[in-house]
């Protein structure tokens, strides 16, 4: 679902800046460098906290933030309240994705972790231009950032439910 839903939403980002933010090329930037800066953020955070923290839980910290700075996002009309949204949005996937990756790393048998990872890099990478293009035929119906706004509901419901069977399967 977050390869879906959640990275569907990134080529629409320059009609964000132009129709939300009324901005151009340097509005566009800027929102490509906070989510840099999340990402940054994101992974600072996972490599203090990774020994401590149980990857459920992580999942179940990072759903909130992700979806609630997507959801954000699409509802910012200026750049200040886009900033903290695009930061957000960066820290929760790479929270969110490092804790799905760990556990499946760690629960997949050694003889068969290259080939789970690369079906879960297959179809992680292939479902966000399938998420791009539902969004589109979506926002014949619906206004675009309302589509989006809706797929960040669902993505953070999926990834909070998510982190509720990592602990049920990991047996901690």
């Amino acid at each position: 679902m977050l390869g879906l839903l959640g990275v569907g939403y990134m080529p629409f980002l320059p009609v964000f800046a132009r129709e939300q933010l009324h901005g151009g090329g340097q509005v566009l930037g800027l929102m490509y460098s906070l989510g840099g800066i999340g990402a940054l953020a994101g992974g600072v955070l996972i490599s203090v906290t990774s020994r401590r923290l149980h990857p459920g839980l992580m999942l179940a910290a990072a759903a909130p933030v992700y979806a609630g700075s997507l959801f954000g996002l699409t509802r910012a009309s200026q750049l200040l309240l886009a900033v903290p949204c695009l930061i957000g949005i960066s820290l929760g996937f790479v929270a969110a994705n490092t804790a799905m990756l760990a556990t499946l790393q760690t629960l997949t048998p050694g003889h068969m972790r290259g080939r789970v990872l690369s079906l879960y890099t297959l179809a992680f990478s292939g479902a966000g231009p399938l998420g791009t293009l539902l969004y589109a035929g979506l926002s014949r119906a619906i206004p675009l950032f309302q589509a989006i706004g809706v797929g960040a509901l669902v993505v953070g419901a999926a990834l909070l439910w998510s982190s509720t069977r990592l602990g049920i399967r990991s047996g901690r």
